[in-house]
């Protein structure tokens, strides 16, 4: 996001640098003329124009680092006195972060001037002599330039985004826009022509001077146009980032979570979440244990120990949370097999449909897992959808059927409501850990809003 954000920035000036460089040549045709007269090479003029214009791109970044470094290391006083760790955090700007953005600065400058330079070429010093236009034709140098800039904005799009289709994807998008907006930019032009014979004096002259010799009406339409489609686009981005963070279910959706409750205080957590003095509202306990899948007996996977589970390369490698109940949550729905409604002294257990489709398992299939040093091969018998975006109660990839893990070693989770307004919400913490100092609390809404908060921030920045 703020890669993007960035790089859109760049962007937007190196576009600026190209028309500055236009105009640029543009009054400097005269001067080239005179170089040509006494044997200055196209090459050599063009050399020399480069230089000063990644002179500048340098100074200019030179310039932009110093005012990050200034605007980083004012952010603890615009934090004053606070004692969060937002406070006593260290604020700086690293060598290499600085090295990129100069780099990055220099090499957009270079890359947005190149074409408009090649002009350089079709300056005659006969143009000393007689006022004669600098004669336009097609040029195939000019093409490849434009090709060769074009490859390394992606490059540069991919670099900044980590990945090449995301790169190509942002230049190709980037390039149609600029199409549009060129012609766009001709069409309103050509729209307002007929107002060069209005009666109006300074709006006839307003219309003549958008169509005059050296204007820049389509760039700056262009620049213009640019900026205003990246403004609601990273407005919009905002917007799906932050919905991505938040998850869209009802008022009563849980919004709190206890984590490290041990067995001996179920009952106890229980009543206290039951006392309706502390403004909660609805909740769960969850048992949940941690497990690794050391072996399957299956209809395609067959792996015999945990080191062919780990070669595999599969993405059962890892360790899982697992837990065990006898019914579905909101978010999963059933898609192969059936699920089970009592307890069982055979182990059964329901895998997640994804996971499942990425391993080859199936209805039927023997995974076993290793649960705090105990192996149990539990039988497939029903694949979940589970909608992840809605997790807070049903985020589990095997669920395990009651019976055979009831009396294993296990810790708690509790899924929650919280009170309503920050004191009653700090409050119910107090009394919380004060009554069960081990217990944990993770408070979602808190989370949800300080990502809300410092997203909008870096949008307004």
């Amino acid at each position: 996001y703020l890669s993007l954000v960035g790089l859109i920035i760049v962007i937007l000036g190196g576009i600026a640098v190209s028309s500055v460089t236009r105009v640029f040549i543009l009054q400097k045709i005269r001067s080239i003329a005179v170089l040509k007269c006494v044997g200055a090479r196209s090459l050599q003029i063009i050399a020399v124009y480069i230089l000063q214009v990644m002179t500048l791109g340098l100074a200019g970044s030179l310039l932009g680092v110093a005012l990050a470094r200034g605007v980083i290391a004012a952010i603890p006083l615009a934090l004053g006195g606070s004692t969060s760790l937002l406070a006593q955090a260290h604020y700086g700007v690293r060598w290499s972060a600085a090295a990129q953005g100069i780099g990055i600065g220099v090499l957009v400058s270079l890359l947005f001037s190149v074409v408009p330079l090649l002009q350089v070429r079709f300056i005659k010093p006969s143009l000393l002599l007689r006022d004669e236009t600098v004669r336009r034709r097609a040029d195939w140098l000019a093409i490849a330039a434009i090709v060769v800039v074009s490859v390394a904005l992606v490059a540069l799009t991919a670099w900044q985004a980590a990945s090449l289709r995301v790169g190509v994807v942002v230049c190709a998008g980037f390039a149609g826009l600029a199409v549009v907006l060129h012609f766009a930019g001709r069409g309103l032009v050509a729209l307002l022509a007929p107002l060069a014979n209005s009666r109006s004096f300074p709006l006839r002259h307003a219309v003549l001077h958008l169509s005059r010799p050296g204007n820049q009406t389509r760039v700056i339409l262009l620049a213009v146009g640019l900026g205003a489609f990246f403004i609601v686009g990273v407005r919009s981005l905002q917007a799906s980032l932050l919905s991505e963070f938040s998850i869209q279910v009802d008022a009563n959706a849980p919004d709190m979570f206890l984590l490290d409750v041990q067995k001996p205080q179920v009952e106890g957590v229980r009543a206290f979440l039951g006392d309706r003095s502390h403004g909660a509202g609805e909740f769960q306990l969850i048992p949940v244990m941690r497990a690794r899948v050391v072996g399957v007996a299956g209809r395609e996977t067959t792996l015999e120990s945990a080191e062919d589970v780990r070669r595999s390369g599969m993405s059962i490698g890892r360790e899982f949370t697992i837990t065990y109940r006898d019914h579905l949550e909101p978010n999963e729905r059933i898609v192969e097999g059936s699920f089970w409604t009592t307890p069982s002294a055979e182990p059964e257990v329901s895998v997640e449909n994804d996971l499942a489709t990425r391993a080859h398992l199936h209805v039927g299939d023997t995974i076993r897992l290793d649960i705090l040093g105990r192996t149990i091969a539990p039988k497939i018998t029903s694949l979940r959808d589970v909608e992840w975006r809605e997790s807070r109660n049903g985020g589990f990839v095997f669920v395990f059927r009651p019976g055979v893990l009831d009396d294993a070693p296990q810790t708690w989770v509790a899924p929650m409501k919280g009170p309503a307004t920050p004191a009653e919400r700090a409050r119910f913490q107090h009394d919380l850990v004060e009554r069960f100092p081990n217990v944990s609390v993770i408070d979602f809404h808190e989370i949800l809003e300080t990502i809300r908060d410092v997203m909008s921030k870096v949008t307004l920045a």
